[in-house]
């Protein structure tokens, strides 16, 4: 049991080991509860950061959408949405693939163009704006 408790709780054999079966259950609880005591608080903080993480992505995202509500980024909206990701503290990088994938997504559901706003669809059955795969 002594043997299986060291090498799961990862503290390994050592110089010192225990001798009585007494002094070995003790140190195993003491490594249980050590480990215990590193491993929830560090999961906690982990799961606090994550859900932070994804706070600030959705309130990016939000003000993505709410600058791209006409179909086009101005300077303006552009200089806001930069001092707003500056603020949060998002990567440039994932930045730009945010507002990426909302073009993406608003060009394939758009209705008019964002450019000239011309009708994307003429009268009768809607066709898709990406050709399927073969």
């Amino acid at each position: 049991m002594w043997w299986a408790m060291a090498t799961l709780t990862t503290v390994g054999y050592g110089d010192v080991t225990l001798i009585t079966p007494l002094g070995k259950l003790f140190g195993g609880c003491i490594t249980i509860i050590g480990m215990g005591m590193v491993a929830l608080p560090a999961g906690i903080l982990a799961s606090g950061f994550s859900q932070n993480i994804h706070r600030m992505r959705e309130e990016y995202s939000e003000q993505i959408d709410e600058a791209l509500d006409d179909g086009e980024l101005s300077d303006q909206e552009q200089r806001q949405l930069e001092e707003l990701r500056e603020e949060l503290g998002l990567p440039q990088e994932a930045a730009d693939m945010m507002i990426r994938a909302a073009i993406h997504r608003l060009s394939t559901t758009a209705k008019n163009c964002p450019h000239c706003h011309k009708p994307l669809h003429e009268a009768g059955p809607a066709r898709p704006l990406v050709r399927p795969f073969v």
